[in-house]
């Protein structure tokens, strides 16, 4: 830039070719993008700070001028080159994307048809004690299973019009295995629509990832007796 000269304007054309390696590799990294177009606007004001003293090394200005004249296509091929590239891999990538939401969609699809079929209860919560999943042994009423995703057993036991003592009880179940990171069980005494008196043993564990408790996910049911009411 400096033998060529200001007027050739070569400088904008050195920073846009320095900036290619950015888009063709397509660099993610924020730290990395930053640092190289500062870099880039660092040499573009050091150029022309310096331009008065830099201008003695250059070439006249009329050859100036006329490379000017001739790099002017190649310029607006190189910007159309860049955004072209750009187009290009964004796409690339929103395509790869969708491949791999419909892979994961496939999966979840695959793996939450085995669990439905699996002739125990199961279902999963979060944190903060709101159901993720239910398979169709645990609930079957699809519309009531659906609903239930995302509420607690609260919500639920509202919604049935069951003694709330219940939930209370589970939630205390629940959070003995989130505090202490292990397996927590409880006598659940029901009554069902028949005046039957049941006596279930449920379970919860914990799901841990990466040391972090995730959520967590019930045992099967043992029911240990029953007896009319």
């Amino acid at each position: 830039a400096v033998v060529l000269g200001y007027e050739s304007r070569a400088i904008d054309f050195l920073l846009i070719s320095a900036l290619m390696p950015l888009v063709l590799f397509h660099i993610r990294q924020r730290k990395m993008i930053i640092a190289c177009v500062f870099q880039n606007f660092f040499f573009y004001t050091i150029f022309h700070l310096f331009q008065p003293i830099l201008s003695q090394y250059g070439l006249p200005q009329a050859q100036q001028l006329l490379i000017y004249n001739l790099t002017i296509p190649v310029k607006f091929l190189t910007i159309l080159l860049v955004v072209f590239v750009i187009i290009q891999k964004t796409g690339s990538q929103q395509e790869k994307q969708e491949k791999r939401n419909q892979l994961l969609l496939e999966q979840r699809n695959y793996f939450t048809s085995i669990l439905d079929q699996v002739p125990v209860d199961i279902a999963t919560l979060d944190t903060n004690l709101r159901y993720t999943f239910l398979n169709k042994h645990s609930i079957k009423d699809d519309t009531l299973r659906q609903w239930l995703i995302g509420k607690n057993d609260y919500d639920y036991f509202k919604h049935r019009n069951i003694d709330a003592s219940v939930a209370i009880e589970r939630e205390k179940m629940f959070r003995i295995a989130l505090k202490e990171q292990q397996v927590a069980t409880m006598e659940e005494h029901m009554v069902d629509r028949n005046g039957v008196h049941k006596v279930i043993i449920r379970g919860v564990a914990p799901i841990i990832i990466d040391d972090k408790v995730a959520g967590l996910v019930g045992l099967p049911r043992v029911p240990p007796s029953s007896s009319p009411a």
